[in-house]
């Protein structure tokens, strides 16, 4: 598949040359911005999913974003957005003396957030952009519902503290981009599946048995040009 969408992207008038990073899983592209579109890039990349049935394909849970990425900022600010209008409901409704809903329910929908295997099940059926949002928005009402005008202040500095983190990322990946990126040869990596290592045992000095497994994973592509 990697090979197929390469040669793909090469193909295309104003493309200089392209590759396909698999541990990061990214597709990256020179190319004329004059004669060719991003959009345009995205529609092969399409093409080549839906030709090898990885169309409905998500990307990995574990997999950190990219510093390039703009969505994680677009997710935290829709969240801040959310937790003050969520501050101001709940200062309305204090105002006008409303009932709060009881407190049990915005503590169940942080537990939920905070419970992996959770998030894992809404991140498979929604995706992780997705997910962050709903959950953002659900806390938010909830909070707001709850006349819990603490909580969302907490979180809005959280999210206003990641969204500072996420923008000096993004800051130091464009001044050292043209270092990084100096050509193909810069960003050809193939992913690598590791062979499933058998379980072991560890004696500690407390005599206690650990077992400890390897599990191995593949990475999948993602169209995005760098």
């Amino acid at each position: 598949m990697a090979d197929r969408l390469k040669a793909d992207l090469e193909r295309l008038e104003g493309v200089n040359w392209a590759e396909i990073d698999a541990v990061v899983g990214r597709a990256v592209v020179l190319f004329d911005p004059e004669s060719i579109e991003v959009d345009d890039l995205i529609s092969v990349v399409e093409d080549v999913e839906d030709a090898h049935g990885a169309a409905e394909e998500r990307f990995p849970h574990d997999r950190p974003d990219h510093p390039s990425d703009q969505e994680p900022i677009k997710r935290n600010m829709v969240a801040l957005v959310a937790d003050a209008a969520g501050l101001g409901v709940a200062s309305i409704s204090q105002a006008l003396r409303f009932m709060p809903i009881p407190a049990e329910i915005p503590g169940v929908v942080s537990l939920i957030d905070s419970q992996p295997r959770i998030r894992r099940i809404i991140e498979d059926r929604l995706g992780r952009p997705a997910a962050d949002m709903t959950v953002a928005a659900t806390a938010a009402l909830a909070q707001a519902l709850g006349q819990g005008p603490i909580g969302l202040g907490v979180d809005m500095a959280y999210r206003a503290s990641l969204i500072s983190e996420q923008r000096s990322r993004q800051a130091t990946w464009e001044r050292r981009e043209r270092e990084l990126v100096q050509g193909p040869h810069s960003v050809r990596h193939r992913a690598t599946v590791l062979p499933p290592v058998s379980s072991t045992h560890l004696t500690l000095p407390t005599t206690y048995s650990v077992e400890n497994s390897v599990v191995a994973a593949t990475l999948k592509k993602k169209k995005k040009k760098i």
